[in-house]
């Protein structure tokens, strides 16, 4: 039987059991958005030092953040992803 979403899963993430990951897709009016949102994820990454798997477009980026241990989520997994929330003035969730 599945595991109750978590309390921790930021707003508009999507959560998963197996593999334990969160993930999210951001859209932006165009590149230089989109351009902008990745810079500033890279920092925090960089400040963090933890690099989520990613991919983009022009005006879009997908975000997937992995269990650190390789095994659950955990309580910094969470609040990682919800600082990438903190960044994304001018994104709009996209519902899956």
């Amino acid at each position: 039987m599945p595991k109750e979403r978590p309390a921790e899963v930021p707003p508009d993430w999507q959560w998963r059991e197996r593999p334990s990951l969160l993930s999210r897709r951001f859209e932006f009016s165009g590149y230089s958005e989109t351009r902008g949102f990745l810079d500033a994820m890279a920092k925090l990454s960089e400040e963090h030092d933890y690099y989520p798997d990613t991919s983009f477009g022009a005006n879009y980026v997908s975000v997937t953040v992995n269990a650190r241990n390789g095994e659950q989520l955990e309580h910094k997994d969470f609040k990682f992803a919800a600082l990438i929330n903190e960044l994304t003035g001018p994104a709009r969730p996209v519902k899956q």
